[in-house]
């Protein structure tokens, strides 16, 4: 820590907007280092690196998604020295709605995401409770981002295609989920690794990389479900071949 530690807690969560026991929950769970200056049992001050922390670890859950215990050996990276984590999420963040498809918007309530989707109830509560779709509040006073939208309207869309709940369960995405969190802990741990002491530079050559990587990770899936057909093919050819004889 090389600033001053003046803030306390209730200005911490008012320039993040993140709430008190929040930041409380951050601290217990490792996310936050402890507090470099106590008063007094109840009274601590933090310096101004727990704003850009706060922040950090908020983009981390909201945008990227990631479990907690992906944040916390993420930011291990960061207290090694390893900038790069940051510039790697920031430079993410940037050019999310870029390769995932959505149209820069505001917040919307549950009531206008409902209408604008079409989606069944049964189907936003199920993305809820698996957090793919984590609103901001609950109730009537949730808000949902513009990437939760786009989630809740790839739904709504599969089940206009014929895809019920019995054959594919909204629930059934928190696979994906957990799968693209490792990915995305992993490939963020190991760009920071190897870009120790360096500084990215943000600009078309970068931007560029990243959309493809996207790409290359969706084509690299196709290339799997091509493998698996083709083995299965394979099998029942051989199948057949036996049964034959």
């Amino acid at each position: 820590m090389t600033h001053a530690a003046t803030l306390k807690i209730g200005e911490l969560a008012r320039l993040t907007g993140v709430s008190v026991p929040t930041i409380h929950f951050y601290l217990r769970e490792g996310l936050l280092p402890p507090a470099p200056r106590k008063t007094s049992r109840n009274m601590a001050y933090y310096d101004p690196s727990y704003v850009t922390r706060i922040q950090l670890i908020r983009r981390l859950q909201d945008e990227r998604r990631l479990p907690l215990r992906v944040i916390r050996s993420m930011l291990s990276e960061l207290e090694a020295g390893d900038e790069g984590v940051l510039d790697l999420v920031q430079a993410q963040a940037r050019l999310m709605p870029m390769f995932a498809g959505v149209e820069p918007g505001a917040e919307v309530d549950r009531a206008a995401l409902i209408e604008s989707t079409g989606v069944d109830l049964a189907d936003l509560d199920d993305l809820e409770q698996v957090a793919v779709v984590t609103p901001r509040g609950s109730g009537k006073r949730a808000r949902y981002s513009p990437e939760d939208q786009a989630v809740v309207a790839a739904v709504a869309r599969v089940r206009s295609l014929g895809l019920g709940r019995d054959v594919f369960p909204a629930s059934d995405l928190a696979l994906y989920q957990r799968a693209i969190s490792a990915l995305v802990g992993e490939e963020t741990r190991l760009f920071a690794r190897r870009m120790r002491g360096a500084k990215l530079e943000f600009g078309p050559g970068l931007e560029g990389a990243i959309v493809t990587l996207g790409e290359i990770i969706v084509q690299l899936r196709q290339k799997l479900i091509a493998d698996l057909l083709a083995g299965l093919r394979s099998d029942g050819k051989k199948a057949r071949t036996r049964a034959g004889k």
